[in-house]
């Protein structure tokens, strides 16, 4: 039997075996098997079929004839990877307009047992069933629905469909373990959902299991990752949702319980050298509170802002895989120039910020240079530099 597995990636399996449709991964002989097995019995249109395949192609692009080299492309494919067809028959129908897949070759899809195992575990009112219909079903989502094609409109479609799905039984599920006093395999599920949709506030219900737990710490903790990362990733403030988590937290009296000498601890800080290098929810608090005390006691402070741009001083994409490497060796480089007691954090992919107490804006051009004069030494990537903008904090 064929295996199509589309949550993820796409792999297809032969009787276990694992078959490719071509020497290039993603292409069209891919989409339009994939497309012909997920319509099933009923087919889809030649119109549709085209839309799908061809639609970012320009007009003078002869679509029709690219349907029938790549529906004869997908035949040969087959026949090479030996898939079994019946007799006097075709992998592929063509009747009345509609292209379908035979159905007289058994395949199973992964995303067609998801979504028959999802309803089945939402419909179940055996508890211990239930979870175990939800168990299988979250087996079978390795990730987002044929991810590397994801610029395709047909393939975003189903790709928040599914989502939508996931969440529907995600909820159900996390409902039954919490309920049931089941923390630890509900915290489970819920780090498993954030890693799959980062930023889909999975992380909320991490948080109420390990308050659940009297976990407040790893709590705490798992809020500044979250907010940080929201902050840094897609520029969004924490939700209300996650700031009354937050709340929770505080109001919790797990420090009124503890003894002074667990306070102390608590509060110590570890012998490190460097700047005080912090997530952007900290650094922007710390960065309130710091302002309020200049105002009063008049000492001087900058703001500098240190952004890497291309030779065209646009800011580097976040997308691109050197913008990583070249933020981590500007990191490195900040942390080895500036004072202990100075504050760093990461912004954004390509941004960082950096507290210099005790300095004029004359002052920190000695930063600066010493920054700069390291990143060039230290960087190896071409075409990319680093603005570097100071502002006074002082009246």
């Amino acid at each position: 039997m064929l295996e199509v597995k589309t949550l993820g990636c796409f792999q297809l399996f032969l009787d276990g075996r694992p078959v490719t449709l071509g020497r290039q991964s993603g292409n069209n002989i891919e989409k339009l098997f994939v497309i012909l097995v997920l319509q099933g019995s009923q087919g889809i249109a030649r119109r549709e079929l085209i839309r799908q395949l061809f639609y970012r192609q320009g007009a003078e692009f002869d679509t029709g004839a690219n349907l029938r080299i790549t529906v004869y492309r997908l035949r040969q494919a087959l026949k090479k990877a030996l898939v079994p067809q019946p007799e006097g028959e075709d992998y592929i129908l063509m009747e009345n307009g509609n292209y379908r897949w035979n159905p007289a070759i058994p395949v199973s899809v992964d995303v067609t047992e998801f979504m028959e195992l999802a309803a089945r575990a939402e419909e179940e009112e055996d508890r211990e069933k239930s979870l175990k219909l939800g168990e299988e079903a979250f087996s079978l989502y390795g990730g987002e629905f044929l991810s590397e094609f994801s610029s395709e409109e047909w393939v975003n479609t189903r790709q928040i469909e599914l989502g939508k799905i996931y969440r529907k039984l995600f909820l159900h599920q996390y409902q039954l373990l919490y309920t049931g006093g089941g923390y630890l395999p509900a915290f489970e599920l819920a780090k498993s959902a954030a890693a799959l949709y980062p930023f889909e506030e999975y992380q909320l219900y991490m948080m109420d299991c390990l308050m659940a737990t009297r976990r407040f710490s790893e709590a705490f903790q798992l809020y500044e990752r979250t907010t940080a990362m929201y902050f840094a990733e897609i520029g969004m403030e924490p939700s209300a949702a996650m700031q009354e988590r937050f709340e929770k937290l505080k109001n919790t009296n797990q420090l009124s319980r503890s003894s002074l000498e667990g306070i102390k601890r608590r509060l110590e800080e570890p012998e490190e050298d460097g700047p005080y290098d912090c997530p952007l929810p900290r650094f922007i608090d710390n960065f309130h509170f710091i302002r309020r005390i200049l105002e009063r006691n008049g000492q001087p402070a900058c703001l500098a802002v240190i952004i890497l741009e291309d030779l065209k001083n646009i800011p580097l994409s976040p997308d691109e895989a050197r913008t990583g490497k070249i933020a981590q060796i500007m990191g490195n480089c900040i942390r080895r120039t500036i004072r202990k007691g100075d504050m760093m954090t990461q912004y954004n992919a390509f941004t960082y910020l950096i507290l210099l107490m005790g300095a004029e804006e004359d002052g920190s051009r000695v930063v600066e240079e010493r920054i700069l004069k390291r990143f060039r030494e230290e960087c190896t990537y071409k075409k990319v530099r680093a603005r570097f903008q100071v502002f006074s904090l002082n009246p």
